[in-house]
């Protein structure tokens, strides 16, 4: 493979010399679990003014959420070639 390109100059490379499937998987990762978390944390202060049922409900479905979003990641993993 040619030398290892940066990110932005991999998406307009045309001969498909590198491949970005992995780059932009872990990048939408990486955004899905920091946007994720963020209304988590939303979801768990709007849901505490409401009753302090709601806040713990959301509390627990945030991180049965986030346990099946990282144990996914490492299910994922074995797929690597």
């Amino acid at each position: 493979m040619a030398d290892e390109k940066n990110f932005f100059a991999g998406l307009f490379d045309f001969s498909f010399q590198q491949q970005l499937t992995r780059r932009i998987v872990k990048l939408l990762y990486i955004l899905g679990i920091l946007f994720g978390g963020i209304a988590v944390v939303a979801k768990v202060v709007l849901g505490y003014q409401q009753s302090p049922a709601d806040g713990i409900i959301n509390l627990v479905v945030g991180i049965v959420s986030l346990f099946v979003g990282f144990s996914s990641r490492e299910s994922c993993s074995s797929w690597r070639s």
